[in-house]
């Protein structure tokens, strides 16, 4: 199977590490593996070895240059089927106008985006089942769940080992994120006179305001901000606890990750998550857009590191069972080889219909 895995962002976050992750997976399926990016995409490094890499420069997803660039190239390496990550690429790609199926991997909720795309991935259950009652075929769309790399050089730690407890997030500094709630939580941790270090690693259009907003709640003394993080391991090994205090989450990707490094886990009741986690098995869930819960769970791990090491684990083991590479990877092969064959199938349909009306 010749597959493009293509990807137009700048950028690195969610989508992109998705990407790369299929990039990953489809090498170790042994498929004819292309990605195709944008030309300064900081993915470029982490390719797989044996994979084909092609670039292009586009200004935009209606960019009607980048569009014929891409359809030279499809008919060049002649896919059996391409798989697009985000709405620059998937729309690029659909208006590219090839014989080769396109399937679009869904992020978020907006059905309106995918109304013209002939293949759709969902990353949850519960997006495939939200696009549906949207009006989305419900014969087109297919779930397969995130996928993570479990790296070899992961060293399982010691939680609450370094002088105070470290919690801490990461991902793009937006309002859907909760990270006022978050911060407004770590507030109230300390007037309880819990000892505690945080980090909120990212950035984003709310950057200052957050920093700001910790300084009001005297907190600043406490709480990081690193901008950029290269190495996201590094930040999942120097943290106790993990939260992802989203209002909306349809990924819950970050959730795995968190579970690959047996850090504890609070988060909310969000989309992405509530599908993956059990509540006080392998995490505690709180409602999305509370902060004292969420200072309640903090609290609750570290006066109880027991049940914090208890929990770390079963996240670990859930994700090395479930969530690993070789499992998801079958189901997305699985998924690719459906597709292929219904689209030869609508193929030959289309065939002998010209040939009667002739």
């Amino acid at each position: 199977m010749r597959v493009i895995n293509a990807m137009f962002g700048r950028k690195r976050g969610v989508i992109e590490q998705t990407f790369l992750n299929y990039c990953n997976a489809l090498s170790d399926l042994g498929c004819e593996l292309v990605v195709l990016t944008y030309q300064d995409a900081p993915t470029h490094e982490e390719m797989p070895q044996n994979a084909i890499l092609k670039t292009i420069t586009n200004f935009g997803q209606w960019d009607p240059v980048a569009s014929w660039k891409l359809k030279k190239i499809i008919r060049e390496l002649e896919p059996d089927i391409i798989i697009a990550h985000g709405n620059r690429a998937s729309t690029l790609l659909s208006k590219s106008i090839t014989d080769v199926p396109v399937v679009s991997v869904c992020y978020n909720y907006n059905a309106k985006a995918l109304a013209d795309y002939e293949n759709v991935i969902a990353v949850t259950e519960d997006v495939r089942k939200t696009m549906i009652k949207k009006g989305l075929d419900e014969n087109i769309i297919h779930t397969v769940p995130n996928l993570v790399n479990i790296s070899s050089t992961i060293q399982k730690k010691k939680l609450f080992a370094g002088e105070v407890p470290v919690i801490g997030t990461i991902g793009k500094f937006i309002s859907k994120r909760g990270l006022k709630f978050f911060l407004r939580s770590l507030a109230i941790l300390k007037n309880r006179g819990i000892a505690f270090k945080a980090i909120l690693a990212g950035d984003g259009p709310e950057r200052e305001s957050l920093i700001e907003m910790a300084a009001s709640l005297n907190i600043s003394s406490m709480v990081e901000f690193p901008a950029d993080i290269q190495d996201r391991d590094q930040f999942f090994s120097s943290i106790d606890i993990f939260c992802l205090p989203s209002l909306q989450e349809p990924f819950g990707v970050v959730v795995l990750e968190a579970f690959t490094h047996a850090v504890a886990v609070v988060t909310t009741d969000t989309e992405g998550p509530i599908e993956i986690v059990k509540p006080y098995i392998d995490s505690i869930v709180v409602d999305a857009g509370e902060d004292y819960p969420l200072a309640d769970a903090f609290e609750k791990l570290i006066r109880n590191p027991q049940f914090a090491e208890r929990i770390a684990e079963a996240g670990y083991n859930k994700v090395s069972d479930s969530y690993n590479v070789t499992t998801i990877a079958n189901k997305l092969h699985a998924t690719l080889g459906h597709i292929i064959n219904e689209h030869k199938v609508m193929k030959e349909a289309t065939k002998k219909e010209q040939v009667v009306l002739a």
